[in-house]
């Protein structure tokens, strides 16, 4: 009666162990049931009590045997979570990249309308100095020979021109306001003002570049580049 009792607990144990989600190993419920025959003897003089403690004791025993096996499940999860962080380092990384390749391009347009409002207030500043026409065909070059302060004017607006020929080879300044630029820069430096500051000014040292970029639109500005790009001795 005691052995029938005893095995009727023991499944009612394992059944428990099953329900609470602790897997045993196959034969788990065989060596348990071995142990309460063994705890038990002939005369069954053990107590319903100690049985049952052999019982849990075995069943403790493949649990924990069982968590060990268990172990590469946790590998899986820490290969898992390792693979995901490198993921998630990969998207910052790649956000980054593009947050600074924007601000970059923000920089250079900052930098290009700088450029652009530094450029045109000084030409407007010689402008404002100079006669009207001076650059135009009808103008009397007699008025510079004898007029240091237009000399001086004219003088700035050649400086003017060469810093932006240089600009145009670096890239610096945008292409729809080079071509305005550039037109004007031509019309005035081929007039008789423009050809009497060539004559004046030293085109061979001082503006070599802007003396090159003045040969012709598409081989002057070749030539512009390359003197402007090549290391100065």
């Amino acid at each position: 009666m005691v052995t029938a009792r005893l095995k009727k607990t023991a499944l009612q144990i394992v059944d428990l162990c099953v329900r609470a989600g602790r897997p045993l190993f196959p034969n788990a419920l065989s060596d348990g049931l071995s142990d309460i025959a063994s705890a038990a003897g002939p005369d069954s003089s053990r107590s319903y009590r100690a049985v049952t403690n052999a019982l849990f004791n075995r069943v403790l025993m493949y649990r924990t045997h069982d968590c060990r096996d268990m172990s590469w499940l946790d590998s899986a999860w820490i290969n898992l979570a390792s693979a995901v962080s490198a993921l998630v380092g990969v998207g910052v990384l790649i956000v980054g990249v593009y947050i600074a390749h924007k601000e970059l391009q923000h920089l250079r347009a900052d930098l290009r309308e700088s450029t652009y409002l530094e450029y045109s207030n000084r030409y407007n500043h010689v402008a404002e100095e100079l006669p009207l026409d001076v650059f135009g065909e009808s103008f009397n070059v007699k008025e510079l020979d004898g007029n240091p302060k237009f000399q001086r004017l004219i003088k700035a607006y050649i400086d003017l021109c060469s810093e932006e020929v240089k600009l145009a080879c670096r890239g610096m300044i945008p292409p729809n306001v080079w071509r305005d630029w550039e037109e004007e820069i031509r019309i005035a430096m081929n007039s008789p003002a423009g050809q009497w500051a060539r004559d004046k000014f030293d085109f061979d040292r001082e503006y070599k570049t802007l003396g090159l970029f003045l040969r012709g639109k598409e081989a002057g500005m070749s030539l512009a580049r390359e003197e402007y790009g090549r290391p100065q001795m």
